[in-house]
């Protein structure tokens, strides 16, 4: 085996970039959701202004609800809030729904009869769930071309044919979001104190390369306490055995194989992870509490197992997570 360490993660796909909005309507005095009926075509008076559904109203201010991806709440008073409310003449309500219990919370709203103007969703798989439940607005792509141009061209430049994965039988319900940031793999970091403690100077490039560095981690006493509290890796470092034999399945990624979509989950390739990884428990090179993660807490992209120096390498977080004073330049004439 000679895998590659640099093709570890190059699997992020639709899963990794889909962040999907909702457009929800309801009955205000319904206790039950009301499914939208509105045809973009449909004329809804006798006023020519009225034949487009979706065109604003001159000078009315809108109230918009929606959720978004948060770790903390939204200040409803915060200064970005103030300057978008003030940009485009609207009263913006966000729903401060809790991480972990988004959806669930999302749910019990939404059963309530309560369903914002737009709201995000974590697991794309629920989209055909909220189709069924007639909580969803549709969204002609001709809505996108007048109103949205510029989502729509982004959108199509970076991953054509994403707007497909919004559709549910054919029809659009949700905007999906491209995030350019993950055509980047995430980071692999070492510990170069440790490395040069235990007598690397090379990066590994293969999975044999990488697993000599870790039991080096482990049994080599890296950070010179004359302690054995050292380990290669935990969770996140998982990752990149996982990727080295073609997936990452604690992530629910899918790759294609033979033109096929694939479950890196149940791919074969990931017995072969599993029992190296399983051999590395058992030698004390894999962390015996990666089961419950390397952040304890606070910002989710900070492997505290590596900043308190429990591990000699993780893979948690961005690229831009790890960037050095002067890693980004302004340009500045692009932004006059």
């Amino acid at each position: 085996m000679n895998k590659k360490i640099g093709k570890v993660l190059s699997v992020i796909l639709v899963v990794g970039l889909l962040y999907a909005g909702f457009t929800g309507c309801t009955d205000k005095n319904s206790a039950a959701p009301q499914k939208n009926t509105i045809k973009p075509n449909q004329q809804q008076s006798a006023d020519p202004k009225e034949k487009d559904p979706y065109a604003p109203v001159e000078g009315k201010k809108y109230k918009i609800s929606w959720t978004a991806y948060q770790k903390a709440p939204t200040d409803p008073d915060g200064e970005m809030i103030r300057y978008y409310e003030d940009m485009f003449n609207v009263d913006i309500d966000v729903w401060n729904l809790e991480y972990d219990k988004y959806e669930k919370m999302l749910d019990l709203r939404l059963a309530a009869g309560e369903i914002p103007d737009l709201f995000r969703i974590q697991n794309p798989d629920s989209l055909p769930k909220y189709a069924a439940q007639g909580v969803l607005a549709e969204l002609p792509m001709e809505v996108f071309e007048k109103y949205a141009p510029n989502i729509l061209k982004v959108t199509e430049d970076n991953a054509p044919g994403f707007f497909n994965y919004g559709k549910v039988n054919g029809k659009l319900y949700a905007m999906p979001s491209v995030s350019q940031t993950n055509i980047f793999r995430l980071p692999i970091v070492y510990r170069k104190d440790w490395m040069e403690n235990v007598g690397v100077t090379k990066v590994p490039e293969t999975l044999e390369e990488f697993e000599a560095l870790m039991y080096k981690f482990a049994k080599e006493d890296p950070d010179g306490n004359g302690k054995d509290d050292t380990y290669g890796l935990s969770q996140d470092g998982m990752s990149v055995v996982f990727g080295a034999f073609g997936g990452v399945p604690q992530r629910d990624y899918w790759v294609e194989k033979d033109g096929k979509p694939v479950y890196t989950g149940t791919m074969p390739e990931m017995k072969q992870a599993l029992a190296l990884l399983h051999k590395w428990y058992k030698d004390g090179i894999l962390d015996p509490e990666f089961i419950t993660g390397e952040n304890y807490g606070g910002y989710w992209a900070i492997s505290h197992s590596f900043i308190n120096g429990r591990v000699g390498m993780t893979a948690r977080g961005n690229y831009y997570h790890w960037l050095k004073k002067g890693d980004y330049v302004i340009n500045k004439k692009c932004c006059q």
